[in-house]
């Protein structure tokens, strides 16, 4: 691919994602939509080009290039040669690491980025092939914290590297941390950080690390509440599911001020089947249950059968109701309406409709007798 048609594949790509906004939008709205798009793709490309276009090596040809060579390579426009060269400097480990630090300061958001994924290639490795390192330490866990102790000039480069302003050097930056996941107040603060980039892919990604790699204690609560309120606005289904788990792990005193957020995130739905789109539902069913949140209850005849993949809302929304007891008595109607149409329609496709009858008629009972 030409140095012209990499940078302008990025209109095909803008104007499929604006396909379906011509189907809400005026065509007035739609033409400067698409006008803008364009503007920023021929804002970020190139205005010249080198007259001879370098021809990417081999893997094998790459290997055998000396490390400055493979440096240079890093300045490249091209995102395939700077991940090729950048790959093949990981691989040199204490060789190019010097280099790699350095050159994740440069003025070049190209160099820095293709130096931040090398070096998150490097810890990787690194902890990968702990063995081959370390010989003479028997037990992992023992080895990888001797790895993160002899590479904290990593953790800060990449603790650097989070607030750097190219996307893809925030990106490689936040992979590093993942790997080495250094138990840190600096690094959680860094990663949690990432939850209001202007990216909402990467700033999902850094609510999925910090959930399953880092713990907040120690952070100033408010700023972890700031953070994870601001991210129960995300977009992003799977980001906010994360954002409730690690709601659950707060005291209880901070998880009551997530309220209005876990009675928001029940009332989203997505326009279309999304993966993880029920995310935190259940457990914020649970939550807000507990604190015994009233607005919740009539919300809970629709959340039986709110659509979304996996067991769905039918199950907690009963036993939700069940123990709010005399305050969910209002909500009985609607839950003899739902066993009768059961029982007329049968529903036999649910799989477990049997069970889901016999705690809709224990839910109801249990409520008449309040």
């Amino acid at each position: 691919m030409n140095q012209f048609s990499f940078y302008h594949l990025k209109v095909f790509s803008l104007a499929v994602g604006l396909v379906g906004a011509t189907q809400i939008l005026s065509a007035q709205q739609t033409t400067a939509t698409f006008g803008d798009a364009l503007a920023q793709v021929n804002a970020q490309a190139p205005q010249q080009y080198d007259p001879v276009v370098t021809p990417i090596p081999d893997d094998g040809a790459i290997a055998d290039l000396p490390t400055l060579e493979l440096l240079r390579m890093l300045n490249s426009w091209n995102p395939v040669l700077r991940k090729k060269a950048g790959s093949a400097l990981g691989e040199r480990g204490d060789e190019a690491l010097p280099v790699l630090l350095k050159a994740s300061e440069a003025k070049s958001g190209p160099v820095r980025a293709g130096a931040a994924s090398a070096l998150a290639a490097i810890i990787k490795e690194r902890l990968n092939n702990w063995k081959k390192g370390y010989p003479e330490i028997n037990d992992s866990r023992e080895a990888q914290r001797k790895i993160l102790e002899d590479n904290s000039a990593l953790e800060e480069a990449f603790i650097r590297l989070t607030h750097d302003p190219e996307l893809e050097v925030r990106v490689s930056a936040l992979q590093g941390l993942e790997t080495m996941a250094p138990q840190t107040t600096e690094a959680a603060q860094a990663v949690l950080d990432l939850f209001s980039d202007e990216d909402v892919h990467l700033s999902q990604t850094a609510m999925m690390v910090l959930d399953k790699r880092f713990s907040v204690k120690g952070l100033p609560e408010e700023k972890v509440v700031a953070a994870l309120k601001n991210a129960m606005r995300s977009p992003m289904p799977r980001g906010r599911g994360h954002v409730v788990k690690m709601i659950l792990k707060l005291d209880e005193g901070l998880q009551r001020k997530f309220i209005p957020e876990l009675l928001a995130h029940l009332d989203w739905a997505p326009r279309r089947d999304t993966m993880f789109g029920a995310g935190g539902q259940a457990d914020s069913i649970e939550l807000l249950t507990k604190f015994r949140v009233r607005e919740l209850v009539p919300k809970l005849p629709e959340l039986m059968f709110k659509p979304m993949r996996g067991p769905g809302l039918f199950m907690p929304s009963l036993v939700s109701a069940k123990a709010f007891g005399r305050d969910a008595k209002v909500i009985l109607p609607e839950l003899r309406a739902i066993l009768s149409e059961h029982q007329a329609e049968g529903f036999r496709r649910v799989r477990d409709y049997d069970e889901r009858v016999v705690k809709l008629r224990e839910t109801i009972a249990y409520l008449e007798k309040q």
